[in-house]
Parts: structure tokens; C-alpha cells; sequence
């Protein structure tokens, strides 16, 4: 009894002391960041955000919460609401309101060729990963296809599965003989922005096409973490 009694009043000096007190009311949410294009708007009667591309997977931003205008975030700069527009984006997940932006910032041109190094990083990054790309088809490598796909990989534009996911729906809806043969020919042809192509321009980065065997477009995306990724299969 005698016992209880001394550790009940260590707890109570432990919670009332400054110390304790002071770093349970400094807990913060972890913040994260991450880079993407607005590909669109989005929105309800009470709220209005925009749509982000990155790494292969969207995001819906809120921005504006006639709800919640506590939560809304610092647009540093730039218009963010521009489909297009290159953005970063600081938050912190909520586990009753998901995503929530704490910061969005229009990335320019110049912010990005600063953090790169120069402004030919784009250009710099993407041949060493085309390159090892179009040897992984020619080897018809399924291992070093696999490490080169996005994390959440966008099948035929119905949604996003893992690149074991994917890779499975090719073999047994494609065939693996006919995505090696399309592929070799896809991968032959000069990589186009998919934003000259209408029906792909909601992407941000290359697409290649081969029509035979198979019809198919094979896209190309910048992750968050500046590396390249085949992010997409949409089919024909």
C-alpha cells in the first residue's frame, strides 16, 4: 500500500512538473512536402482546391475552407490555380480531414534550376533513365522494369495499383511477348510531352506510342523526389 502510494506521487510530480508540460503542448504535426502540376480544380458548395499531379499519383489540395478558414493555406506566391502551374506543397496528413496544406508556392523556373543546380537538370536526369529504360526492354528485364515504375502506378486510366499489380495485368491481359514486341518499337520513337497530346495531357512528362502488336502509350513522370519513373500504362 505503502508502495502505491510513493509512485502515485512520482506520476503526479512527473505530469505537473514544467518540463512535461511543456513538451506535450509543443507536440506538432510532421510536415511533408512534395512537388506536382495542377492538372485541375476541384471543389464542393463550402470548399475549393485544386488537383496535383506528382510521382505518378494526384492529390487533392484544398485551399479555400469557408468551414475551416484556419486551416487555409499560405499561398506564398504565383498563380496556383492555373492548370499547368508547377507547385509545392507543405502539409500534414489529418486523420478526420486527410491531406491538409499548410503552405503552396508556384515552383518558377529559376527556383527549380537553383535547387538542380542548372537549368539543363531536367534534361540531365531524364536520359540516364530513358536510356536504362529502353535496355531493360531490350533485355525484356522484368526486374529492372519493376524498380523503374512509380510506387502507385496508373493502369489504363482506371485508377492506380501497385507495379506488382501492374505487372501481373500485363502478363495475363497483354501477354508478355506482345508488351515486349510494342514496347521495343515504343521505346524506338522520340519521347513527345504528353501535353501536346490531348487525351494524355493531364500528365507532365513523355509519352511513347507503338501501335503494333499491341496499340499502347507508355508515360513518363518526374516523382517528388526529382528521380524519373513509368508512371502510367493507358493502353491505346
Amino acid at each position: 500500500m505503502k508502495l502505491t502510494r510513493i509512485a502515485t506521487l512520482i506520476l503526479l510530480t512527473l505530469l505537473s512538473s514544467p518540463t512535461f508540460a511543456q513538451r506535450t503542448r509543443n507536440v506538432q504535426p510532421r510536415l511533408r512536402t512534395f512537388e506536382g502540376t495542377v492538372v485541375d480544380r476541384t471543389g464542393g458548395a463550402r470548399w475549393a482546391g485544386i488537383v496535383v499531379r506528382s510521382g505518378g499519383r494526384t492529390y487533392d489540395v484544398p485551399i479555400h475552407d469557408a468551414d475551416h478558414s484556419e486551416r487555409e493555406p499560405k499561398i506564398v506566391r504565383g498563380d496556383i490555380w492555373t492548370v499547368g502551374t508547377l507547385v509545392q506543397v507543405t502539409y500534414y496528413n489529418h486523420s478526420n480531414f486527410g491531406l491538409v496544406p499548410t503552405r503552396v508556392v508556384e515552383v518558377t523556373s529559376a527556383s527549380a534550376a537553383q535547387r538542380h543546380g542548372s537549368g539543363s537538370a531536367s534534361v540531365d536526369s531524364w536520359q540516364p533513365f530513358w536510356n536504362a529504360f529502353r535496355s531493360a526492354v531490350s533485355r525484356r528485364d522484368k526486374v529492372a522494369l519493376k524498380r523503374m515504375m512509380a510506387s502507385q502506378f496508373d493502369w489504363a486510366l482506371d485508377g492506380y495499383i501497385s507495379p506488382e499489380e501492374a505487372l501481373q495485368n500485363i502478363g495475363k491481359i497483354v501477354g508478355w511477348n506482345k508488351f515486349w514486341l510494342s514496347a521495343k518499337k515504343a521505346v524506338a520513337t522520340k519521347p513527345e510531352k504528353c501535353s501536346n497530346t490531348p487525351s494524355m495531357n493531364n500528365h507532365s512528362g513523355y509519352c511513347v506510342y507503338a501501335r503494333s502488336p499491341f496499340p499502347m502509350q507508355l508515360v513518363f513522370e518526374r516523382g517528388s523526389d526529382g528521380n524519373w519513373y513509368w508512371s502510367a500504362f493507358p493502353g491505346d
